[in-house]
């Protein structure tokens, strides 16, 4: 009779707390810790609606922090999951390639900017 009780309330717990997560973690990119920490915060926030919506909106929230430039937001992203941004050695090697050589193309198709000296600063384009 306990066991009747016991096995369905076991097997929920493990499929709310441990398949869910990892599923929900593998599919998003999100650590499962994070997930979980997600649907306490946003559950809290918003109640019900919060904790269905604590897996997207976290998602989004972790790829925004991705791409801003400063060592934090970066760091809490990489906390929150696995990184999917463009590390910045292949970032800056896609940007070697597509520059144009300026002795390939020519003369006639050089710029005409010339530095200036100005008396108030360094050297500028003009």
């Amino acid at each position: 009779m306990l066991l009747a009780f016991l096995a369905p309330m076991l097997l929920a717990l493990l499929n709310k707390d441990v398949i869910e997560t990892k599923v929900f973690a593998s599919s998003t990119n999100l650590d499962s810790v994070g997930v979980m920490l997600s649907i306490l915060l946003w559950g809290s926030v918003w109640g019900i609606t919060g904790m269905v919506l604590a897996v997207p909106i976290t998602a989004v929230f972790r790829i925004h922090l991705e791409h801003i430039q400063h060592p934090l937001p970066r760091y809490l992203a990489g906390k929150l999951g696995k990184s999917t941004a463009m590390p910045r050695d292949s970032a800056s090697a896609r940007a070697r390639e597509t520059e144009v050589d300026v002795a390939a193309v020519g003369p006639a198709r050089q710029s005409t900017h010339t530095p200036v000296a100005r008396p108030g600063g360094g050297d500028e384009l003009l």
